[in-house]
């Protein structure tokens, strides 16, 4: 993962993708899981996560921080690690991931990606299970989180403390990072269009599926 600034924080951590139930907080167990063992890791942040009310390293206002949650199908052992922005380009088109600003629920499209660009820059914030939020800024100064759903539709949303949908695992692969929703177990992926949404895991074979 390429990190926007000179944040140079790279966490690597052990996982097991789940990809039947999920663990729920009622402590109710999952039915299981793949198998496969990932590398679960962070893409990047400052090296000191700004505070609510803080300025950014664009001058844009930090979001608060998000509510940690151990509910998560996706689990990993490793210490909570700093925060920052940073930004997802595809490794098959070249484009990165960005907010379309202006809208009550905003879509996300991949673009030619451009370092002033506040549109592709997400702020991630680690949660304690090592799965992450990302959130963007509009053209109104609101935040909105990546979401998605189980047909595979990619969006943002207002954000919600301990809503799955916007939890995101990031799991290493050779080509780059999945980035895997933990609620409904898909990896985000795009097409030469820009299209964003999510599908099921091609692991090595899908480039679409890999982001730097």
């Amino acid at each position: 993962m390429t990190a926007t600034g000179s944040w140079t924080r790279k966490v690597a951590v052990t996982a097991t993708l789940a990809t039947a139930a999920l663990v729920l907080s009622s402590g109710a167990a999952s039915a299981g899981t793949t198998g496969i063992s990932s590398t679960v890791g962070a893409k990047g942040g400052s090296a000191t996560a700004p505070g609510a009310g803080a300025e950014s390293r664009d001058g844009a206002e930090a979001p608060p921080a998000a509510a940690s949650t151990a509910a998560s199908g996706f689990t990993a052992s490793s210490p909570a690690s700093a925060d920052g922005f940073v930004t997802w380009k595809n490794a098959a088109t070249g484009k990165c991931l960005e907010l379309m600003p202006g809208l009550s629920s905003g879509d996300v499209q991949a673009r030619p990606c451009y370092s002033s660009n506040p549109y592709q820059k997400w702020y991630e914030t680690r949660l304690d299970t090592g799965n992450y939020t990302l959130r963007a800024k509009d053209n109104r100064g609101r935040w909105w989180c990546l979401d998605s759903n189980k047909a595979g539709s990619a969006y943002v949303r207002k954000c919600e403390d301990g809503n799955k949908n916007q939890m995101w695992a990031e799991i290493k692969r050779p080509a780059g990072w999945e980035l895997a929703n933990v609620a409904t177990v898909r990896a985000l992926d795009s097409n030469r269009n820009g299209s964003v949404y999510t599908n099921w895991y091609e692991g090595d074979r899908n480039k679409y599926q890999h982001w730097l």
